[in-house]
């Protein structure tokens, strides 16, 4: 028989494996059929009226939770030459995880929970028997929110945008585009290295602080926010790292036309690099960025000017230091049946010039479109030109890149879809012997969709050839 379990207590406990024991990892489906089998969804039931027997009122309170599973159990035989270092382990071995949801209300507060708990014996998936996928636990009204465990930090680009395990809340002013947002907590990529102090993989701490305020009317948003982040510089697994230290103050705004939305980002860093064995270095650094969307009648422009200077750095943003960047794209529809685009993109650095030399990228495309060709419908064709050089002050670099693109695509009998491509490829590198090379790729994808009553059924074939230049020996590499 199956050993008695308490499901709640099977699904939200994540004990330590003890040493020789295993864990029967059949019995996880059969607890979490028994959660669903005791409740699944359960709502609260109106009120009767014992005269008539009819609902006496209608209540707003609801209460909703579930479990989900997933088991899969595989048998892995490795053989060959580089049979010791291959990803998978050998033998049998099972991976189970279990999905937690937990939704309720009341005539004012909402609540969520969704977890993810793990148990697998194989070291290709997780070196721990168990351990905790994902926690995310949110409370919210009309003004407030709170939330707790996995939380998307999204600030600003430059000041905050990662996920982090921790804290957060957030007031609404007058709307949900006017606020106050607050968060803490740490950049842990896994729940392990905050729950179990066995991890040798465990990076160096790293603990984050952010705030944002936000105002916004008809046409127009403006965003205050602020970054801390710290690194733990006497964790046991900070090894020969450097730790780092900042804070990050920025400023968004965006400003919407009928015609065109313009929006941007100014940022300033403030970071102290600390190494292991030697005095710490300050940093500083600005961020600019403007970006620009119009609409012309049948003409769409997209536009984006950024300048990151050497020393800007964003431990928990996102931004590439020492680059000054420029993008436009032209996209114009005509008579609804053709499409024309064009695209410039560069971007250079040394801004400071701090370096020997400076390196230019750019890329150039050009393409057209065709839409319902042939009095077809649904058939589609395009071609697209496509340039990309590298070069630098000194001429120690001087690279060049040519594509040819096609592609056509339709739909048959209304279910069949049909899709070919054909890519052009042609590298040339001046600056070394031979300088140039080629490869063609091809590929042909046919699926459908088709419904009988209950199911659906999906097939699908693709084909795909890909012929790589052999500098070496003056032919084609056939995959």
């Amino acid at each position: 028989g199956i050993p008695a379990c308490d499901p709640a207590e099977a699904i939200s406990a994540i004990p330590k494996r003890p040493r020789g024991h295993r864990t029967p990892w059949w019995l996880l489906p059969a607890c979490a059929a028994a959660v669903l089998a005791s409740g699944g969804v359960a709502a609260q039931q109106p009120q009767l009226n014992a005269a008539t027997g009819q609902p006496a009122q209608i209540s707003l309170e609801s209460t909703e939770y579930g479990a989900n599973n997933r088991t899969e159990v595989m048998h892995h035989k490795v053989t060959g030459i580089g049979a010791a270092s291959s990803f998978y382990d050998p033998g049998n071995h099972v991976l189970h995880e279990s999905d937690v949801r937990y939704y309720s209300t009341t005539h004012a507060w909402r609540s969520t929970l969704n977890a993810t708990v793990r148990y697998t014996d194989s070291k290709q998936f997780d070196i721990n028997y168990w351990s905790l996928q994902n926690f995310a636990w949110k409370v919210s009204d009309t003004r407030r929110e709170f939330s707790a465990g996995d939380y998307f930090a999204n600030m600003s680009q430059y000041s905050m945008n990662k996920s982090i395990k921790g804290v957060a809340y957030q007031q609404n002013l007058s709307d949900e585009q006017n606020y106050l947002r607050a968060t803490w907590g740490s950049f842990d990529g896994q729940w392990a290295y905050l729950l179990r102090n066995d991890r040798v993989d465990e990076p160096m701490d790293r603990h984050g602080t952010g705030l944002r305020l936000q105002r916004a009317g008809e046409t127009w948003r403006i965003g205050a926010n602020f970054a801390y982040v710290k690194d733990r510089s006497d964790d046991r697994n900070r090894g020969t790292l450097d730790a780092y230290r900042q804070y990050v103050p920025a400023f968004d705004w965006e400003y919407r036309h009928p015609a065109f939305v313009l929006n941007g980002e100014h940022a300033y860093s403030n970071t102290t690099q600390s190494p292991l064995a030697t005095d710490p270095i300050n940093k500083s650094g600005l961020a600019h960025k403007v970006n620009l969307r119009a609409s012309l009648g049948a003409v769409t422009i997209d536009g984006t000017l950024e300048r990151v200077t050497p020393n800007f750095l964003s431990l928990a943003g996102s931004a590439t230091s020492d680059r000054m960047h420029g993008y436009l794209k032209a996209d114009a529809r005509i008579a609804n049946v053709w499409g024309v685009f064009g695209i410039y993109d560069r971007y250079y650095d040394n801004l400071g010039a701090q370096l020997a030399r400076r390196t230019y990228n750019v890329s150039e495309e050009v393409g057209v479109r065709r839409l319902r060709a042939f009095d077809r419908r649904s058939l589609s064709m395009s071609v697209s030109l496509r340039r990309r050089l590298t070069e630098t002050t000194d001429d120690s670099t001087d690279r060049r890149s040519d594509q040819v693109k096609l592609r056509v695509a339709d739909r048959f009998f209304d279910v069949v879809d049909v899709r070919a491509d054909f890519e052009n490829v042609y590298d040339r590198n001046y600056k070394t012997t031979p300088e140039a090379s080629r490869n063609h790729n091809f590929s042909l994808a046919v699926s459908s969709r088709h419904q009988y009553g209950k199911w659906q059924i999906n097939p699908g074939i693709e084909y795909g050839v890909q012929d790589n230049q052999n500098l070496a020996l003056n032919g084609f590499d056939v995959t």
